[in-house]
């Protein structure tokens, strides 16, 4: 198995006045496997997992800072051959 990967950690602001700046850490890999397709093509895999911490509104517990929330998603896709 063949892999590559890429990381970067970027900020962003949304257009909601409500929510503040974001934390994306995502992360990206293709995977060629052994396993071959029904054309004879080597299978890929496009894998991906990203980590978005979004800033909400001011704490309840009096601390200072924003309510933070992690949102993570993690997904494999196929490459598929017409």
């Amino acid at each position: 198995m063949k892999k590559s990967k890429e990381r970067c950690i970027c900020t962003a602001r949304t257009g909601d006045d409500d929510l503040g700046p974001l934390k994306l850490l995502p992360g990206k890999w293709i995977e060629e496997l052994c396993e071959k397709g029904k054309h004879g093509y080597p299978k890929l895999h496009l894998q991906y997992a990203q980590v978005v911490i979004l800033d909400f509104f001011g704490r309840l517990d009096q601390l200072p800072g924003l309510a933070q929330w992690p949102h993570v998603s993690i997904n494999t896709l196929e490459k598929v051959y017409d």
